[in-house]
């Protein structure tokens, strides 16, 4: 079950890997980011590459708080309606 999670989130993060290359090659092209942490062309790609580590872990770390502090509320079961 561990293995299992393990390479679902390996698999999310090679796509969102995946999706930042597309947005640089595309912004390259055309000289337009979707996003401002992302303008390669005003930042450079080495400071691109640490905003996006760092939103990666933030973000983590914001999921990982979430889950925390939802284990130890009590399952209160779904509504019936």
């Amino acid at each position: 079950m561990a293995v299992r999670r393990l390479l679902g989130m390996i698999g999310q993060l090679i796509g969102l890997a995946g999706l930042v290359l597309q947005f640089a090659s595309r912004g390259a092209i055309v000289a337009e980011y979707p996003y401002p942490v992302l303008e390669a062309n005003r930042l450079g790609y080495a400071q691109v590459s640490v905003s996006t580590a760092l939103l990666l872990i933030g973000l983590a770390v914001l999921c990982a708080t979430v889950v925390t502090l939802d284990k130890p509320l009590p399952n209160r079961g779904t509504a019936n309606a």
